[in-house]
């Protein structure tokens, strides 16, 4: 059986290898599209396969309070998501890619 700081130490390790994949596609990807447009196909594939997943749960029982925070959380992380892919549009995939990896170890 692995240890647990063996299991966190491959977790981390396996999520910088994602990151630095990430920062590749996206540089690619705002080559020959659009941030904003990217952005759209991006979290619209995942809107849509959330949709599939959870399509028997609903937030009608959601508090308002609990849909105003939710709503302020995406408005943030949309403006991280646009600021980075932005960034990666025109930064060179080598800087990119070491900005991605050192976000990892402040995460």
């Amino acid at each position: 059986m692995l240890s647990k700081q063996l299991k966190a130490d491959g977790l981390l390790v396996l999520y910088a290898l994602i990151m630095g994949v990430t920062s590749l596609v996206l540089k690619t990807a705002t080559q020959h599209l659009p941030v904003f447009g990217f952005l759209s196909f991006r979290f619209g594939l995942a809107f849509l396969a959330c949709l599939l997943l959870f399509r028997k749960r609903s937030i009608s029982g959601l508090s308002p309070r609990v849909l105003r925070h939710a709503a302020l959380v995406g408005l943030v992380t949309f403006g991280a998501h646009v600021g980075c892919t932005a960034g990666m549009a025109v930064t060179p995939v080598g800087i990119a890619g070491f900005l991605t990896s050192l976000q990892t170890i402040i995460i």
